[in-house]
């Protein structure tokens, strides 16, 4: 779970498409947990989840950033770079808690 967890934190920074990232790994994850562990299909979900979710919110390419960024009026990556701190911290809990479901 931690490695797709930390797979897509670096896949989602660098792909424009969230849409994508969740079409091409959630059938992997789910058939990965339903051939190992059938209880772990949960949290291989929402590992793929989260970590698509923080790399669409930390990318500097993304819509939702961009979008964020001019409707708030302020400057691009300003917006990036004080939205990270926020991110890293909920995504070191989020793989601090990954380990123990491991």
């Amino acid at each position: 779970m931690l490695s797709f967890f930390v797979r897509l934190l670096i896949k989602r920074r660098i792909q424009q498409e969230l849409w994508g990232s969740f079409g091409i790994l959630l059938p992997i994850a789910g058939e990965i947990a339903a051939v190992t562990d059938l209880n772990l299909l949960l949290p291989m979900m929402a590992a793929v989840l989260g970590g698509a979710v923080f790399g669409d919110h930390c990318s500097p390419i993304s819509d939702t950033t961009i979008l964020s960024s001019t409707g708030a009026g302020c400057n691009h990556i300003d917006h990036v770079m004080t939205q990270l701190p926020y991110a890293l911290l909920a995504a070191v809990f989020t793989g601090i808690g990954m380990l123990f479901l491991d």
